[in-house]
């Protein structure tokens, strides 16, 4: 399986997906049948690529076959996911879910992140993430530093405004040592605006 070198977060909406939902409406898990076809990916409204595919649901043959290849490297992939038969809660026949070959989790939508090779259970890949928990890992790191921020300027205020009446916050014009660290403060805070929060939460 290849690696991107670095661990970065995968984000789920970036993955190719198969559903189990999508293929039952194609036909892919009728009873007691073979059959095979193909399906396009896309992406924003365009093709991003396609997968040859094959199901088998004879009773003890049961999987589906995966085909495709990375024209970029020349890559070809061939495999079987397994599927298994689970009685119904409604105690009247059953339903099928993918028996993933990494995990051998059983699950009803298999990813293929970008850069990765193989279509399986998201447990397969621990970096994979929704978009939602990147911005909420970002805004974490936000709240970290701008509002470390704002509560050290609060306190550096606070202790100069108690500071005895006689004391002085500049001499001969230039700011006493706690007035610098309060300055410095300020002033770090005021660089971040809301561009800054929006690009640093959103990207």
């Amino acid at each position: 399986m290849r690696m991107t070198g670095r661990n970065y977060p995968l984000l789920v909406e970036s993955c190719k997906t198969l559903s189990l939902k999508r293929l039952r409406e194609w036909g892919y898990l009728e009873p007691n049948r073979i059959k095979s076809g193909g399906i396009i990916f896309t992406s924003r409204g365009k093709e991003s690529g396609s997968m040859q595919i094959l199901s088998s649901t004879f009773e003890g043959k049961e999987y589906i076959r995966l085909m495709y290849y990375f024209a970029n490297t020349g890559e070809e992939f061939d495999y079987k996911v397994p599927l298994v038969r689970v009685p119904s809660n409604l105690g009247k026949g059953f339903r099928y879910y993918f028996l993933c070959p990494v995990t051998s989790r059983r699950c009803m939508k298999l990813y293929r992140p970008p850069m990765k090779d193989l279509f399986l259970h998201r447990e397969a890949y621990p970096s994979l993430i929704y978009d939602k928990q990147v911005a909420s890992k970002k805004m974490r790191v936000w709240e970290k530093l701008v509002i470390g921020l704002v509560k050290k300027e609060d306190e550096l205020f606070k202790e100069i405004l108690n500071r005895p009446k006689y004391a002085k916050h500049y001499y001969r014009g230039i700011p006493t040592p706690k007035m610098r660290r309060y300055l410095k403060v300020r002033d770090e805070l005021r660089r971040y605006s809301r561009e800054d929060f929006e690009r640093v939460v959103y990207g």
